[in-house]
Formats: C-alpha cells, structure tokens, sequence
C-alpha cells in the first residue's frame, strides 16, 4: 500500500505522490487505520482521515475500491464501503494520504530538538520517496549526514485527540516563556528510562522528563489536536495565544509513539449470508451503481431499462424474469429489515449457518455428522467450505479499548472503509439444553465477574448471551489453539465469532475460520478439520491441552487475570490468542468452564470426558 505525505513548498500546501512507504491493505483495516502512527522506513507518519482518500486517488479509482454488503449498508446507514487500493504497477503513485506526525526530531550526535523543518538540512529531492531528514546543524559544522529521530514521546485523551509533545513548554513551566527558544536534548548513559532525559533551551532553562509517563503529570487540558484531519484541526494550544481545537474537557497523558494504546480500531463484521450470497446477488453486485440509478427513474422508464438490463445480461445471470426481478428487490429496495442492528444481524449468520446446507458463492456449508462421543454435548457440526466476510472501519479508541470513539472524517460521509475477505471454517453448536444446565450450575462461580462486566460498558455493549459468552468464549480460543497444530495455520491466521444469547434466540454456537483478501481465500485445509473423525480427534485432544497449564495451580485457581481482571482461569501458557484472532480484547475467558475445578468438575462442561 503506497502512501503519499503533505509537503510545504513556498508558504503554500501542495499535494505531492511522494511514498512513505508500504503496508498491507488489512493492516488499514487494523493496525493503522486513520488517525495511527506508523514507523516507515524513512519517517514516522500519521495516517489521514478518509476525507482525503476520494480527493487524492482520483474518481476513477476511488469508484474502482467500492464494495458492498446490504445488511451492513443498511444498519451502518452508508450507501457502500470502500476498500484500499494497491499498486497495481511500478507507476501507481497513488494510495492512502499520511503526513509527518510528530514533527519534533532530534540529532542524536549533538542533540538539536525541534520541529523537522527547522532543523533539517535543506536539500532538494526529486526521487518517487520521500526523503530522510539530515540534522542541519552537523552537516554545517562537520559535513555530514546524520540521521533525525522522531520524538519518542506524544500525548493522547481518552477521547482519541493526539498532539505533539510539549517540549517547549515543559522546559520553561517553571521559568516561564522564552521569545526564542533553541532546545537540545541530552540523554545520560548512567541512568535508564525517562530520567536519563534533560531538555535545555538556550536561554538557560532545562527540565527533566522523570516522570512523565505518570498520570496527572503534565496537569493540563486537552486542546481537542486531530492532526489526521489536516493542519486546520491541529492545535498546537500550549499557549494562550494559539487558537483551541475541539472543545474537550480530557485531561492529556503523555504516551510513547510505537505503543499499543496508541490506537485501538473499532471493527463491525459480517458475514455475507442468503440471500446476498448468491451467484445472481454477486454479478448485480458489480453493476450496483447502474441499477441503482434506475431506481431514481421514472416507474415506466423504471422498468424499460430494467428489463434491457435482464435481455443483455440473461446469459450470464441463467435464471427467469421473476427470479431476476425478486432479487433486483433484494439488492436494491431495501426489502429485507429483519436486522436493525448488529446482534441481529449476527443471529442472521448463526440461523444460516444452523439451516439447511448451501451452495452459494460466497456462503457454502455442509453437514457434518457429530461424534457418537459428542452427541450429549454438541448439537450440530457445519463445514463451512466457503465464506465471505465484510469488515468495516467505524472509528478508533485512544489509550483504553473502552474509551470514546474518534471519528475518521470531519463530517459525516456516505461510505466507511471496509474491506473483503474469502475463506473457510468450521462452526460448532452446542446443546441448549445442557448449555443451560451448566449456566445454573455456575451461577455462583461467576458472581463476582458479571459484577465487573456491568462496569465496564463497551465489553456489556459487545456481548450478550450471560454466563455462555464465557464458555463459548474459552472453547474458541482453546480450539484455535489446537486447530493451529493439527492442520499447520499460525493462530494469528485462525479467527472467531462466538454467537451467545439466552434471550428467545437462545444461540449457542461458535464459527472458527479463516479469510484472506484475495478471491480464492484459503485452500481447505481448516473446512477438512470439520470431517467427523478429525474434529473428534481435535477436540479430545485439545481437552487434553487443557486440562494442565504451566502456569498451574496460580493459573487455574486465578480470579483476576487480564484486562480490568475479565478474566479467570486464563493466559498466555494456555488460552489467550493474538489480538486479531479475537473478537473481545481476549476478555471474559475461563479454562475451568471447560475442564472444572479439582474441588468442582461439574464446573466443566466437558469434564465428563476427563473422567
């Protein structure tokens, strides 16, 4: 994924194809979406906001990266979705806008601090990348090229706002206001950590940066700085004399740049089900925005190009005038409101994946007959031999995956990023009648976590379905684990969705697949784990797996482990998965719902299989 940055050229802001770098286009989906930091090999950059994507990639391309998904369109209120455009040859000079973010640089040969632009040497570049900064001051006085580092220290609210670290005041907080400021920093070998950092001015003044990273350290106001969505939002409000950002009450905390809390994506997925999976769906799909200018015509007019569009497209489309016109209401008159917001839409996926087997394109299932060992257990077993998943970029979080969302654009568009995904899996319901049994039983076991869950929202926002979250949870997470060894995919590659709910619904299943960008997906190898056999194999073996950890007896007898203590009997030796693999921040997992206690097997809802 090529990225271009905003350059200065004669007190004037123009736009040039410069590349920063690459990226992988999931990645702009994930980990650096608009408004994260990214390391390139020649600066460090802030991706921009999508309002920038449409301007500076040109309409053709920007129709060309359109996808689509109905439900999500739909509970999204977004006409379509648009997915990164890659390179396509060595002349592709388009891509995802970033700019330089931080500013600030230092020389780590004699120490200059300052904005990159005030400090580098002056040069021209004419190359396709983007060029490194030099120190000015070493290749004037020694005449020679000495590499500029980003600053490694930011500052962030919980409600997604970043700026620059405020050097400049925090080395003059106690002296007050220098009229013209020159800061060097010196890094002492002696000591480690913040507190071998000191920043000087030339007037004289110099500070410490012990204890920075504590909260309450700076003791100041958010001055609302959105540097992704362009200078105009990106208040540099140290001062009184600088004009405020967004209004924002948070206090700031100082951050490293490379750190994880940095940026938090907030994903919505989808699977694409019946009848948007269809052969007939998919080739409508590729003319969506044709017949949806028909749908704004006149009803005669309406109907003329609609049946010109069948008579042209018959050969390909193999079906009868009723069906065409059946499915031409599907894709565009917004027939089907079954789904008002994303748990609907997942018991959607969870009711097709449990019906009978399909063959469409993008939604193939098949019958998989359960374990005469399984049976009290499980209820239903699906191959799941194709899959189409559809991810969507809603916003981001700053400094906890719980904190306000931060917008991607300045207003409001009618698209989101979004990409498309192909591939396989495997889903596994289990009994409701037994499932239940074991919520009863240990009702009094997690007392304690549901009281934890009430205070944290966005995990209550995220999950339904009480106690059975928990052990469809864990049973996920454990058989990505052993899936991982049995048929050769990392786990990192290996995702889930976990469909819980004890209200008339009543779901109690989990899908465990895999899906890459491209069209064929993957090659089979995680669909033929589901064949009766293996999946037996896979599923004693990973109770085997389970039923001892390293980190025993602390890990197994633990009530506290994990982000805001969500977690019981559960960690890195035994249950926990990457990030990507996880749809809950790896919360709410328990190796006990699975195995029992040594005081209390029943605990286990298959502990009988231990026996």
């Amino acid at each position: 994924m090529a990225f271009r940055i905003v350059a200065k050229k004669e007190q004037k802001i123009v736009y040039k194809p410069k590349i920063v770098g690459e990226i992988r286009r999931s990645q702009i989906m994930t980990t650096y979406g608009p408004g994260s930091l990214v390391d390139f090999p020649r600066m460090s950059a802030i991706i921009e906001g999508i309002d920038q994507w449409e301007s500076k990639l040109g309409q053709k391309d920007f129709n060309a990266m359109k996808i689509h998904e109905r439900n999500l369109e739909r509970i999204l209120s977004k006409k379509y979705f648009i997915r990164p455009k890659t390179p396509e040859n060595s002349n592709f000079v388009g891509g995802i806008p970033a700019r330089r973010f931080p500013e600030y640089c230092y020389c780590p040969e004699c120490g200059a601090l300052g904005k990159y632009y005030q400090i580098e040497k002056k040069s021209s570049n004419n190359t396709l990348y983007n060029q490194e900064s030099y120190c000015g001051m070493c290749y004037q006085s020694k005449n020679r090229n000495v590499r500029l580092i980003p600053s490694r220290f930011i500052t962030a609210c919980e409600a997604g706002h970043l700026d620059e670290f405020p050097y400049e005041w925090w080395v003059h907080r106690n002296t007050g206001k220098c009229d013209n400021p020159k800061l060097s920093i010196e890094i002492s070998k002696n000591v480690s950590g913040t507190d071998a950092i000191t920043i000087k001015c030339s007037c004289g003044a110099k500070e410490n940066l012990k204890g920075i990273m504590d909260q309450g350290a700076l003791r100041m106001q958010c001055f609302g700085s959105m540097p992704w969505l362009g200078k105009n939002e990106d208040m540099r409000g140290w001062y009184s004399d600088v004009p405020k950002g967004e209004s924002c009450e948070n206090e700031v905390r100082v951050l490293q740049r490379g750190a994880s809390n940095v940026y938090f994506p907030d994903l919505i997925t989808a699977l694409t089900i019946p009848p948007y999976s269809s052969r007939i769906q998919k080739i409508l799909e590729a003319d969506y925005e044709v017949l949806e200018s028909y749908s704004k015509m006149p009803e005669s007019l309406r109907k003329q190009n609609l049946a010109y569009y069948y008579e042209s497209h018959k050969d390909k489309l193999r079906c009868d005038s009723n069906q065409f016109y059946n499915e031409i209401r599907y894709a565009l008159e917004d027939t089907d409101k079954r789904f008002s917001d994303i748990h609907d839409l997942k018991r959607g996926e969870y009711d097709a994946l449990c019906d009978e087997d399909c063959s469409d394109p993008d939604f193939l299932t098949i019958e998989s007959k359960v374990p005469s060992e399984l049976k009290g257990l499980i209820e239903q077993i699906k191959i799941v031999g194709r899959l189409r998943e559809v991810q969507v970029l809603d916003g981001f979080r700053r400094m906890k995956p719980d904190g306000s969302i931060a917008r991607l654009s300045k207003k409001p568009l009618e698209w989101l990023p979004g990409n498309e995904l192909h591939g396989e899996g495997i889903f596994i319901r289990f009994r409701n009648d037994k499932i239940t049994r074991w919520e009863k039983n240990s009702s009094d076991r997690y007392a304690m976590l549901k009281n934890r869950v009430k205070e944290n929202p966005i995990i209550k926002e995220k999950i339904s379905g009480g106690l059975r979250y928990i052990l469809l949870h864990t049973f996920a997470h454990l058989l990505i684990r052993e899936l991982s060894v049995q048929c050769g995919y990392t786990i990192a590659s290996l995702k889930e969705k976990i469909y819980a709910s004890d209200d008339d619904a009543q779901m109690c299943g989990v899908l465990i697949y895999t899906a890459s960008p491209d069209s064929d997906g993957s090659l089979g190898g995680l669909a033929r784990q589901g064949v009766t056999e293996k999946i037996r194999d896979t599923i004693f073996s990973m109770l085997e797996s389970a039923s001892w950890c390293s980190n025993d007896p602390i890990c197994i007898d633990s009530k506290s482990q994990g982000y805001a203590s969500l977690n019981y009997a559960a960690c890195h030796a035994c249950t926990l998965l990457p990030e990507t693999s996880c749809e809950l921040y790896n919360s709410l997992l328990d190796r006990g719902s699975i195995i029992g206690l040594d005081n209390d097997k029943s605990l286990g809802y298959f502990a009988e299989l231990l026996a």
